[in-house]
Order: C-alpha cells, then structure tokens, then sequence
C-alpha cells in the first residue's frame, strides 16, 4: 500500500526516443538521432504548387547528401571540410511542419516522399497529417502530432492512442505541452497533465514511436512563448516542473512495458505506467503514477509476472509536487502593480532590483537587470544567503579574479528600469550595504550607458567593512545622460558583498520620494481621492502572491518585496502602504485602502477561517488612524508620522463579488470594521446600479471598460438607478476596444466625456469617479490606453488625460439646468455646472459632439443667479484631424485644449461644434463679488 499525497511529477523534451530537432552536429554530441524538418514549399502565408516544387525537392536532396553523402560527394566535400569527414547518420525527415491542410501540402509530400525514398530508401518520413483516428491517403513511414492545449484537456488525452491502429504508420508526437493560464511560465500543474499524457503514450509504444515536449529552451529576456523546459538568461538557468516531469521517462527508451494494477477509489483522477529497465548493475521495475487531484490518495499497486523478487533495500520512491498546483521554477521567481506606474514610475528609486532577490529568498537569485563588467576569467558573481537582513536574505557575492584588472575595473552595474535618467548638476543620493573581509578599492560611478561617458564617480577605500555596513553618499552630477546606469567597480583582487543598493533623486515631490514632474501632473487633474494600491495588483493571480501591507512598512532595506504574479514584474515595494497614504497626504486627497477580501484570481479563503485577515485588516487601519501610542499607530510614528492619517474609506475586496467566498468573507469585515471605526465607509465589489444589494454597504464599486460606442452610450447609464441605499464608486473606467483607442485616442477621450457628462448629472447617487489605470512606462505598455505616458525623463498626457482637466472643477460645484436645441442630438451628450475660483463664478456647459458633423446648437441656462459676463467667458476645446490621433513623446500636444474668447457669451446663445470634439463653455457671471460672498 502507497500513500500518494497531493500531486506528482515532471518530464523534459526527449523522451522515448531521445530525439531532438537539432543539427546533425548536436545530435551527434548528444547521442540523439537527428531529424531533419525541411520545408515542403510552404509557409504560413504562402505555398509552391506542386508543378513548380522540384528545386525545392532538389534542395532537400542536396541537404541529405550534405549529410548522409561521401567525403567525395559535392555536398559531402563541403561538410567534410566543416571538419566532418564521416557521414551523419539521418535517418528521420519530416516533410514539413503543421501543413497538412494546406492546399498543396499532399502533392508537394508525394514529390518528397518518392525522389526520397529513391535515393535513400532507409530514411523514414513522418507526415503532418494526423493518423490517430483514421488511416492516411498517403504513404508514410511515421505520422506527426502536435498538442497544446489545458491541463484538463491533456490529462483527459492520456488514452489517445489506445484505440489507434495497429497497422500503418507509427506516431510521432513531436510537440506537446499545456500551454496558456494553467501554465503560467511553467506549473507543476501543466507538468502533471503532461506526465499523464506521456504515461498513455509509454503504454501505447507499440504505436507511438517517439514524442518531445516543445518548445525546450527559451531566453528569459524574450519570453514569445510560455511555458518552455529550460529558462536561461547570460548566466543562469532552471528547468521548469515540466523539465523535472520528463526525467521520469528518460529510462523508457528501450524499455519493456510491465502490467500493472492500481487499486484506488480515486481512479478518475489517477494515471499510470509500468516498465521493466536496467542500468548497468541493476534491473528495475518503474511505476510512474500521477495523482491529477485534490485529495491524498491510498491505492494498492499489483505487478504480477515479475522475473524476479523485489529487494526493497534498493528500491526508491521519487515525488514530485508542491504546495500550490500553479507553483514554479525561477531564478527564484522569474518576475516582474500595472505598467511600472508605481516601481520605475511615480517612485523615483532609480536602481531595479535593489536588494538581488526579484522574486524570492532562494538561491541562487534573478539579479535582473543587474550585469557583469568584466569577463569570466575577471570576474564571478553569484547569491547566497548571507545578508544582515532578515527578511531579505539574499546578497551578492562578487570575487574579483583578475591581479592586473583592466583600466576601469571590472564589476557590476544596474541600469534602472529602461534607463536611469541623470541630470547635469543635480544630486543622488546613494544607500548601499557592503561587506568585505580585506580592504576594498572601490568605485561608485554614474555613467552614461555604453560606460563610456561618467557623470558622476566617487571611491570606497579604507574602511573596515568586516561586518556590514550602511554606505550614504552622495552623487554630483557632472553631465546629462538619458540612459545612464549605476556602476560598482574594483581593480583590486578580492570578494565583496553587496546588499540593498539604493540611488535617488536628491530632490523629490516634497522630499517624500515622488517623482516630482509625474506628481505636478497628477496635481493639474486637482485629486479628490486616491485609491490604492490598486485593483488586480490587490488580489494576485494567487493569494501568495497578493499585496501585503505589512510586510510594505517599516525601513526600505527590511521590506522583502513580492512578485505582482497579475503583471508579471517584481516590486521591492519601496512604494508600500505608508508611501500611499503619505501620498494621499500630499496630494490634499481623501485615501482609498483597498484591501484584499481573501480572494485571488485563482484561489480564496473559506469565511470559516477569515479571521485572519480580518485582523490583518484591523491592525492596517490602526496603523493608518491609531494614536502614535498604539501597536501600529507606533509603527508608523516611527516611521515619521506621529498624527494620524484620515481613512474614511475602505473598498473590500476587488472585482471579487461572483467568487464563492465572497459575500461571506465581505460581512466578516463590514461587521468588523462597522464596531471597530464606524465612521469609515465601505465598498462593495457588487452592482447596485440596476438592482438592490443583497447585503449593507456604504458605497459599491463599478468598473467598466468597453468600446467607444457603448461607453457613449452609457451616459444614462444611472439615471434610473434607485436614490435609496449605497452610493456609486466608479472606481475604473476607460474606452480599451484596440480600434477605438490604440495607445490613447481622441475617440477614446470623447466617449469617456460623454459617460462622465452622464456621472456628473447623477452626482446625486454617483460619489466619486476615476480612470484606470492611470500611468504606464513607455517600456511596459502591459495595458492600453492609460491617462499618463512617461519614460525615465519624458513624459506627456493621452487625450484622456486632457479630458478629465474638464471636470476638475465638478467637485464641491452645483448641477445646473441648461437646455440643449439641436438636430444632432443623438450624437451630443452634455452637462453643466456653476463653480467658483478666488476671481469669480462661472457656469460651465460641457458638450461632447460624438459625431462626424459640424454642429450649430443653441444652449438655453435658465435660472442663473446673475447675468453673463461676454469679456470673461471663454470655450474650450479638445479635438483634432483624425479621431484616432494620439499624444506621443514627440508630438506631446497634438491633441491639448485650445482656449479662445467668447464674445457671444449670454444665458442664450448659438454655438458651433466642431465634428469629434469635446467643448466647454465657461459663462463668467457678473456681480460675482456678491455672489461669491453668498456661496
């Protein structure tokens, strides 16, 4: 009897046959046969008719004599003189890849396959044409079979083969993997669906002659494809649980297959396989069992007919599993908050992965994008564990090799996120732990980055370094550089330890770390609210991966960061908890801590066992609102903050309302939070908007994106919704229909006005509103469009930032009446409002003309407190040529608004909209000393 517990194992590329798709020279080295895929005529887009194929065919002769043909032979003299007199040994071709339904796919084959097997017939050819359920139309000596598809799928095709026929050609299944989001980068899960699969085709080898995982290798900087068996990037590489899975067969080649029974209750879930191998020494039976479940399972395994007894001294049991189905390999988590708005954004640390762990405390660590001056024979680099952090283990250990170092030294730099962005004349300031048990020559350099131009450069001698010690200096810039990276270098032999590698700006949005020109631009839209730390970033793809405020507080160097699974980058949360609220702070906004509900994309806590996070959520809100005597009001006094900061409002949970848990999990801490802070406001995840909540809420959340058309057409959209009960948050909204914006559109912009006309309208029950998301980084676009485009020095606003610039003035001001007289009406969506500055008072009417006509309209205000003041009224508009033109680093202000005077100005006027445009009116009234006196 065996206990099976969770999960099982995982496999690598070659398997049965060990074949590789390879050049004849690698396949040699590795002791693999090589098969030659050639091309048929045929590409993606285009083909050769049969007629013309013949230099194709003679081509493909050619490549054989190349390989097979004497050192003599025409072809065989040119290999011969590679260095390769003896023939390689081919004795596999495929006629193509993946073409068999192409039009001349068949024809072009027959002329392959016949000049072939004139020529060489000892050479076995392998057609696309899948022959697993039916016979060919045309002869073959193999057939090829391709597979990605779920977990699920795969696991359920471990008997594919089993009613295959026995006659006629063999299978090749030359590409199969689990692919897409039950793959991730490569998870245990994929691997487990896999091994099922190869177990149904190691117990149909009579038919199935060969099979190899695809694709096997892939660059970690160039991810095309995921998963893949083996990830590498300049230095280092892992296998993936799907490269560990195929070990498990690379014994089948050869081997027997063996009878066996399993005896379990769980046999649905289960898949099975049995061969008779020897090594050198030994003869083993292997049963290779995959457990596709939840639950551990006991089974009885029988292998009756055995040759011999089993000696359990050298007998094993090898597992592979994990505590999550979606866990995988990385550098210690291949990684990368949305579009690094937050990390190489509005955070102005300049170094990536300051602390060498991106996405983990194993070793050895991704120290992306950090890399080596210097070659192998100068330099080594590696991570261990020995950092003084606690919470952050890893360090860099860096040994210098070379006694007569180049002029420059030899070293390590980081280049930022895409760049660092170093002015002539301003300051950085430098934070770097070091440890080393000899002395150390050192420099710190800010160069430009090709390496050649230095900005900035300072050294480290003479200190006794060994234990670690905290480095502050600061960095003058002598230049400007764009694209600059930070250096670290040494011609002097030896090892030093690096650890938690901090450069700044000296001069960030009031010294709190902001950067200063992304804030001046969040400030011209006048933010009444900030919500953070954000929407998916908050729940993970998985709750290991999800946002944790705790571990975001307390001294940078001591934070350990986490792998945002959502977006796929690493954050060392520089950027934590304290920083959103401070920000909030400076920014003269009302702070939204959105916090998690218990719920993932993928996974979710029972309301059985909540509580947790329910004190998790406690304690956060004690931090943010307790006094500076309290547990976590300590915490954060001491982080320089003693006065409370002002959390009225708290969204539970995001997009979260359909999962199983979540109604359950939401009264847990509505209750909670209720007794706790009964002044605080909380947020559904649910739509109130058309009908009642099935539970109490203070406001509820509404999200959407859409098209340009429909978002137009959701100007209505809560004119109907009941006055009683919660209020609306319309926490993200945003025209993302590819056509419709691009990277940011007028058309885009224009629908958006129209909703937010409609929101405007209904401020009665609409509260508060905002775009999402709100930055991207140039190099990460992982979301289009957004409202704030930068780089590491540029940076510009889409036509929806400049749409919004309209409605910064509609909190606190008072909905007016107007009247709007037009033939267009359909393609008009508008508003209007009275609002007051230092200087006046004014009614401002929004029009958005949706439409590809000009528009002559007359707007009737009614009931206005004064008359109107024509020399200080103006109008506003947004428009252009195209209305799908864009903003771009290079024309910045294609699309900005254009202000004009408007000498008609009256309570009731005439105006003309121009086609695609977005208008404001802003009627100066007169007496408005008075009336600002009365307001």
């Amino acid at each position: 009897m065996f206990g099976i517990t969770g999960q099982m194992m995982a496999l690598d590329i070659m398997s049965f046959s060990r074949t590789l798709n390879s050049t004849s020279k690698l396949s040699e080295d590795l002791g693999a046969a090589p098969i030659w895929v050639f091309n048929n005529g045929i590409s993606h887009n285009d083909e050769v008719d049969t007629a013309a194929i013949a230099p194709f065919v003679k081509d493909v002769l050619d490549s054989l004599e190349f390989a097979r043909g004497s050192a003599d032979s025409t072809w065989g003299s040119v290999r011969a003189a590679m260095g390769h007199p003896e023939p390689f040994p081919v004795k596999y071709v495929a006629i193509g890849n993946e073409d068999c339904g192409k039009k001349f796919y068949r024809g072009n084959y027959l002329k392959f396959y016949n000049a072939i097997r004139e020529a060489y017939p000892d050479i076995q050819m392998i057609s696309n044409c899948d022959a697993s359920s039916r016979p060919l139309d045309h002869p073959a000596d193999l057939y090829d079979f391709h597979v990605y598809t779920d977990s699920k799928t795969l696991f359920s095709m471990k008997n594919t083969f089993d009613r295959s026929s026995r006659n006629g050609p063999k299978a090749f299944v030359s590409e199969y993997a689990v692919w897409r989001s039950d793959a991730g980068r490569g998870s245990l899960l994929a691997s487990l669906a896999e091994a099922a699969f190869l177990t149904g085709l190691e117990k149909n080898s009579d038919v199935v002659q060969m099979a190899s995982y695809a694709p096997l290798f892939v660059n970690n900087n160039d991810q095309t494809w995921n998963p893949d068996a083996i990830v590498f990037n300049s230095w280092q590489q892992y296998g993936t649980p799907s490269y560990w899975m195929q070990t498990l067969f690379r014994e089948s080649s050869g081997a027997m297959i063996h009878p066996i029974t399993i005896t379990s209750s769980y046999s649905g879930s289960l898949a099975a396989s049995a061969i008779t191998w020897q090594d050198s020494e030994n003869s083993y039976l292997r049963v290779k069992i995959i457990n596709f479940g939840s639950d551990s399972v006991s089974l009885t395994i029988s292998a009756t007919g055995l040759q011999a007894r089993v000696n359990t001294v050298g007998s094993t049991a090898t597992v592979l599993t994990s505590s999550n189905v979606m866990d995988e390999n990385s550098f210690s988590n291949p990684n990368k908050e949305i579009n690094h708005a937050g990390a190489g954004g509005i955070w102005a640390e300049l170094v990536s992965n300051r602390g060498f762990e991106a996405g983990g405390p194993h070793t050895p660590s991704n120290i992306d994008p950090w890399s080596i001056i210097g070659d192998e024979s100068s330099i080594y680099i590696t991570t261990d564990r020995s950092s003084c952090f606690s919470q952050n283990s890893v360090a860099l250990r860096m040994e210098i090799l070379c006694e007569n170092c180049p002029a420059g030294g030899v070293g390590i730099y980081n280049p930022g996120f895409w760049g660092m962005n170093i002015e002539e004349g301003k300051a950085y300031n430098l934070v770097m732990y070091i440890r080393s048990s000899e002395s150390v020559e050192l420099t710190v350099s800010l160069t430009c980055s090709d390496g050649l131009q230095n900005l900035a450069s300072v050294s480290i001698q003479d200190i006794d370094l060994s234990n670690w010690t905290k480095i502050e200096m600061k960095l003058f810039a002598q230049g400007t550089c764009r694209t600059s990276r930070l250096e670290l270098t040494s011609t002097k032999r030896g090892v030093i330890w690096f650890d938690q590698v901090s450069l700044m700006p000296a001069d960030t949005y009031k010294g709190h770390g902001f950067r200063k020109e992304l804030i001046y631009m969040l400030l011209e839209l006048r933010p009444q609210f900030l919500r953070f730390p954000g929407g998916c970033f908050v729940e993970g793809n998985w709750l290991r991966n999800a946002f944790r405020w705790r571990e975001t507080i307390g001294p940078w160097e001591q934070r350990p960061g986490h792998f945002g699974d959502v977006w796929n980058y690493w954050t060392d949360d520089g950027l934590g908890y304290y920083e959103f609220l401070q920000l909030a702070e400076d920014l003269g906004a009302v702070p939204i801590w959105v916090f998690n509900a218990g719920v993932s994309h993928h996974d979710e806590v029972d309301t059985t066992v909540i509580e947790p996070f329910v004190k998790d959520v406690l304690d956060s809100l004690e931090f943010a609102r307790g006094s500076e005597e309290s547990t976590w009001g300590s915490a954060r006094a001491a982080m320089g903050h003693p006065e409370p900061f002002p959390v009225k409002y708290v969204a539970i949970g995001n997009e979260d309302c359909e999962k199983e848990f979540y109604r359950g999990n939401y009264l847990k801490f509505y209750n909670t939070i209720c007794k706790a802070y009964p002044d605080i406001q909380m947020i559904s995840n649910c739509d109130g908007s058309s009908r009642a909540l099935d539970h109490p809420a203070d406001l509820y959340d509404f999200h959407v994106y859409t098209s340009a058309a429909n978002l137009f057409l959701m100007k209505n959209k809560f004119d109907r919704t009941s006055r009683i009960g919660p209020k609306v948050f319309v926490s993200e909204y945003a025209v993302n229909e590819q056509k419709d914006t691009g990277k940011g559109s007028l058309l885009a912009s224009l629908a958006e006005a129209a909703f937010l006309t409609g929101l405007e309208k209904n401020s009665d029950v609409v509260q508060m509103a905002s775009y999402a998301p709100l930055f991207v980084n140039d190099n990460d676009r992982t979301w289009n469009p957004d409202a704030i485009v930068f780089n590491s020095w540029q940076q510009y606003g889409t036509p929806s930032y400049w749409m919004q610039t309209y409605f910064r003035e509609s909190s606190g001001s008072v909905i007016h009446p107007i009247t709007i007289s037009s033939s267009y009406s359909d393609s008009l969506a508008a508003s209007a409002i009275t609002w007051k500055d230092t200087e006046g008072i004014f009614l401002r009417v929004k029009i958005v003309n949706f439409g590809p006509n000009a528009v002559n309209l007359t707007i009737s205000s009614k009931g206005l407190q004064a008359g109107v003041n024509a020399e200080k009224s103006t109008a506003t508009i947004l428009t252009s040529g195209n209305l799908l033109d864009e903003n771009s680093f290079s024309e910045p202000n294609k699309i900005v608004p254009v202000t004009s005077e408007l000498p008609d100005a009256s309570a009731e006027m005439e105006a003309l909209l121009l086609p695609y445009s977005f208008t404001s009116f802003d009627l100066a009234l007169d007496q408005y000393i008075k009336l600002v006196a009365e307001m």
